[in-house]
């Protein structure tokens, strides 16, 4: 985090396949003053530059390319729950939030068990991301 002012400013690392998504979040976080760290599309892109740019926090897409799962007799893409366990491997202090799609049951306990401190359903709602990003990062922000 950089204390710009009298506020901490924390860097975001966004991870997601789609450069769309990956736009609106970026919109959504420098408008709340947030810096962006850098942006990830798959799961070695975002261990990667997790360890080389040592965010605040990691706002995580579940729908990844890589590991593909089984869930309610359809078939997901889960790579962002494989991006989760090598991140929280590195550093078991990271702050991920995910964000996803998914809401099913099975998925969002998989994503916490894996070290995500909260998720989101997409479309994301400005409101709500900010509200897991202070939940996340508790007095921080």
């Amino acid at each position: 985090m950089v204390l710009r002012g009298e506020r901490w400013m924390l860097k975001i690392l966004i991870v997601d396949d789609m450069a769309v998504s990956r736009l609106i979040l970026k919109k959504m976080l420098l408008k709340e003053g947030y810096e962006i760290a850098g942006e990830a599309e798959d799961v070695t892109d975002a261990v990667s530059k997790y360890e080389s740019l040592h965010p605040d926090l990691v706002i995580m897409d579940i729908g990844l390319p890589g590991k593909i799962e089984a869930v309610k007799k359809e078939i997901l893409k889960t790579g962002g729950i494989t991006a989760i366990r090598e991140i929280i491997k590195a550093d078991s202090n990271a702050r991920i939030i995910a964000c996803t799609a998914m809401n099913y049951k099975e998925i969002v306990m998989e994503v916490l068990s894996a070290g995500a401190k909260d998720y989101i359903l997409k479309p994301v709602e400005p409101a709500k991301l900010i509200a897991a990003i202070k939940k996340v990062m508790g007095s921080e922000v």
